[in-house]
């Protein structure tokens, strides 16, 4: 009689070893996406309940029971934020809505199959999150520094879980080495911060510096162009004087102009001092004023 149940047992035990719970064993989704947990039996058997539990620390905690005789269950703080399905009760997914932070660590589904011992499939949830990136730009130069170029320190600063990857493209003619700094906190959130220094040289490149963030939480990298770097003082400066000479040149031109419309005697008469714009008319001596004086006159001649 003990040697039947001792084959009994041992075929059950080869059952028990055949039958597995087919699952992935690793997940992601980001913050406030959807994710599910999928388990299936590799073979169908009579399933009596299925159990979802999620690990803490060195306990699991029920969060989920379907049962072909008790129906649905959901508990604790999953009660409204997630959705159980069997297909046949082979198979069984949790649904997860709204991730959060918290949702990350080990799931198990759990088959109670008759008549043999429970199966079991342990997957883990990865939760990426990232914020939104931002570029600074601040002037290194101190005040009264009357050097004639500027030094800028430039910044990409990025935060997620996992670390954020910052890489730059820079055009042709940029200058400064590339400094990379981490900052970890308390929630598993890294902050990367990337920086160089850069001398900005005229006319400016054609092409922009971009700022490129790479993250699991991204569909796609994350471009962001950075505005002209170059120095506005000394530009609007340099174009003041530009400005200037321009006029100078114009103005000569167009009292040039003018003069030579006057009569050829009228201009041996008198000789032109060009006072921009007006111009002073030197004309002979005048018997009434002081011997070899002559009286200036301002006027616009047409």
């Amino acid at each position: 009689m003990w040697w039947a149940s001792i084959f009994i047992l041992a075929a059950w035990s080869t059952v028990a070893g055949s039958m597995e719970v087919i699952h992935r064993k690793e997940l992601s989704t980001t913050v406030g996406g959807n994710v599910t947990l999928h388990c299936q039996l590799s073979q169908d058997k009579e399933v009596l309940q299925i159990t979802w539990q999620k690990e803490s620390g060195r306990t699991s905690e029920n969060i989920a029971t379907a049962s072909p005789s008790h129906g649905f269950r959901l508990m604790g703080r999953y009660l409204n934020r997630a959705s159980l399905r069997t297909e046949g009760w082979d198979s069984s997914a949790l649904t997860l809505h709204s991730a959060s932070l918290e949702d990350e660590g080990c799931y198990k589904c759990i088959f109670n199959v008759f008549p043999s011992s429970p199966v079991e499939g342990r997957m883990c949830l990865k939760i990426h999150v990232i914020s939104e990136p931002q570029v600074e730009i601040r002037s290194l130069s101190q005040v009264g520094d009357k050097k004639e170029s500027e030094m800028l320190a430039v910044s990409c600063l990025a935060m997620g879980k996992p670390a954020p990857e910052i890489t730059w493209d820079l055009p042709h003619g940029y200058h400064g080495g590339l400094q990379l700094h981490h900052i970890w906190h308390s929630n598993q959130m890294v902050t990367v911060i990337s920086n160089f220094t850069h001398s900005p040289s005229w006319p400016p490149p054609e092409k922009p510096a971009t700022c490129v963030i790479h993250h699991p939480a991204l569909i796609m990298e994350i471009k962001l162009p950075l505005p002209p770097l170059h120095n506005q003082k000394g530009y609007m400066g340099e174009i003041g004087i530009c400005f200037a000479v321009l006029l100078f040149v114009h103005l000569g031109l167009l009292g040039y102009c003018f003069w030579k419309r006057k009569p050829w005697q009228e201009r041996q008469d008198h000789s032109w001092l060009w006072v921009l714009p007006c111009y002073w008319a030197l004309g002979e001596a005048n018997p009434n004023t002081d011997e070899g004086k002559s009286a200036p006159t301002c006027s616009i001649q047409g």
